[in-house]
């Protein structure tokens, strides 16, 4: 669970530490034997609800955090599909959809189930061009969405919008000299 333990940029940073630098790499994921000429960039994103830590006994007079992630969860779902749309429509030269998926949750405590924690909080793994700090402001606008749609039964409702981890996308020219070479290869 070490930040540095994650396995992103962890080899690069290793090269540029000792020495090593370079005006460009090739990624070896799978792709199909297709060259692909940029990717989306990842953007992890952590959105956290809050209430109140009491008794299962008092847990119809308080509001739980897992309850107000579900309406998260409801509006992070209807937003996707809306989302990649219009970052296709905006980077139509990358030829496919960014990527986002809730990829975690975390929320009570499986060992005292009669004491939940009084925070929740999904991951979402989002893979866009779109920079993280438009991105925020754009998950910002969805909460802030939530939260007016709830005020007048949950006037208390709370959430927070943490990015984690951030990497620009990437691209090159189609006539690079790198790109030439790889296709005659």
């Amino acid at each position: 669970q070490d930040a540095k333990l994650r396995g992103y940029t962890r080899g690069t940073h290793y090269l540029v530490t000792h020495g090593i630098s370079a005006d460009m790499a090739i990624v070896a994921e799978p792709t199909g034997s297709i060259i692909r000429l940029g990717h989306f960039g990842p953007q992890w994103v952590k959105i956290s609800t809050y209430g109140i830590t009491a008794n299962t006994v008092y847990a119809g007079e308080v509001m739980s955090p897992i309850d107000r992630m579900l309406r998260v969860i409801a509006a992070v779902k209807a937003w996707i599909p809306k989302y990649q749309e219009k970052i296709l429509q905006r980077y139509p030269h990358m030829k496919t959809k960014p990527a986002v998926r809730i990829a975690a949750i975390n929320g009570g405590s499986p060992w005292r189930l009669a004491r939940p924690a009084g925070t929740c909080s999904i991951y979402l793994d989002i893979r866009t061009k779109q920079s993280a700090a438009e991105l925020k402001r754009e998950i910002v606008v969805l909460m802030n969405g939530v939260k007016e749609e709830v005020r007048n039964d949950d006037p208390e409702f709370e959430f927070d919008v943490d990015f984690y981890l951030t990497q620009p996308g990437a691209e090159v020219e189609a006539d690079h000299a790198l790109v030439k070479c790889i296709e005659s290869a």
